[in-house]
C-alpha cells in the first residue's frame, strides 16, 4: 500500500535551520517568521513551504540568505532623531557626571542586535562629540546574530543613499568619501567593535553602562524576551540604562528588574537589590 509523503511545514523549516546553523527560530514570534519566509518563497516562485524547503536542501547558500532575512532588522544612522537627541542631551550628561563623581574613567555601551552597524556608529559619534576634553574612555560594542551583517559593520562603508539623513557637519567630520559612498573615519572605528552573538546565549560583556536594543525583541515570543532582558540586567552596572524600541516594553518577570524613566523614548534603569533583599 502506497503511503503519502508528509507535507513539510514551517515547523520542519525551523528544525532544519536549527540542525544546520544552531539558530533556534522557535523563539521568534510565529507571525514574524511566517511573513518573512513567505515573502522569500514568493520572490523565488515557490507555491508553498514544502517546495521551498526542498529548494533549501538543494541550494545550501540560500540558508544563510534566509536566516539573514529573518534576523536582520531595518536600521539607519540616527534613526528616530528624538531618541538620539534624548541620548545626547539627557542620558550622556547625567552618566558622565556620575562617572566623574565616582572617579570612573570608562564608558561602555552595548548596541545589541546592531545589524549592519549604523546604530553603533551613531552612538559612538554622539559620545565623541560630547566627550571632547573629558578624560573618559568610551567603547561601543555592537553585536548581531548575522555574521554577514557584522562583516558589513566592520567595513564601515555606506552608500550615499544610506547616509542621506546624516547632517552635513557630521558627514564631513566623521566620514571620508570613498568609491562607493563614505567610510567611517578610523578614529571612530577604533571606538567600536563588532562581534557575532545570539541574544539568547550568555552575554559576552560585563560592566555595561547603557544597553541599546531597539526593535529587536518585538520579534521574539514573550517568554524569550524576558530571558534576553534578564541577560541585559546581569551585565549592566548599578543604575545602568536600557533603551528599547518605541513599540517595546519591559514586562512580565522583568518588571522588578527595570524602572521606566521615559515612556515615550522607552528608557529603563536597572533596579538592584540591597543587602537586605529589598529593591533600590
Amino acid at each position: 500500500m502506497k503511503t503519502e509523503k508528509k507535507s513539510l511545514s514551517i515547523d520542519d523549516l525551523v528544525l532544519y535551520i536549527k540542525s544546520k546553523t544552531g539558530l533556534d527560530l522557535s523563539k521568534y514570534r510565529p507571525a514574524t517568521l511566517k511573513r518573512r519566509v513567505s515573502h522569500r518563497r514568493f520572490t523565488l516562485g515557490h507555491r508553498d513551504v514544502h517546495d521551498y524547503i526542498h529548494y533549501l536542501y538543494e541550494h545550501p547558500s540560500e540558508l544563510r540568505y534566509l536566516t539573514d532575512i529573518i534576523t536582520i532588522h531595518v536600521t539607519e544612522f540616527f534613526r528616530d532623531s528624538d531618541v538620539f537627541g534624548y541620548f545626547s542631551e539627557r542620558l550622556l550628561p547625567a552618566l558622565v557626571e556620575r562617572k566623574r563623581n565616582n572617579a570612573g574613567i570608562h564608558l561602555r555601551v552595548w548596541s545589541a542586535g546592531c545589524s549592519t552597524g549604523e546604530e553603533a556608529y551613531s552612538i559612538a559619534i554622539l559620545i565623541d562629540k560630547f566627550l571632547k576634553g573629558n578624560a573618559i574612555n568610551a567603547k561601543v560594542f555592537g553585536t548581531d546574530i548575522s555574521e554577514e551583517a557584522c562583516n558589513t559593520a566592520k567595513e564601515g562603508e555606506y552608500s550615499r543613499e544610506e547616509l542621506k539623513n546624516v547632517p552635513e557637519n557630521i558627514l564631513g567630520k566623521y566620514f571620508s568619501e570613498s568609491e562607493n559612498g563614505y567610510k567611517i573615519k578610523p578614529y571612530i572605528k577604533g571606538k567600536v567593535s563588532f562581534s557575532v552573538h545570539d541574544l539568547f546565549s550568555a552575554p559576552p560583556f560585563s560592566g555595561i553602562d547603557i544597553v541599546v536594543c531597539r526593535n529587536v525583541m518585538i520579534h521574539f515570543k514573550q517568554s524569550y524576551r524576558e530571558e534576553v532582558m534578564a541577560n541585559f540586567h546581569s551585565v549592566l552596572n548599578d543604575s545602568g540604562l536600557l533603551i528599547l524600541g518605541k513599540s517595546e516594553a519591559v514586562s512580565g518577570a522583568c518588571l522588578n528588574k527595570f524602572k521606566l524613566l521615559d515612556p515615550s523614548i522607552k528608557v529603563y534603569q536597572k533596579i538592584v537589590s540591597d543587602s537586605n533583599g529589598g529593591l533600590k
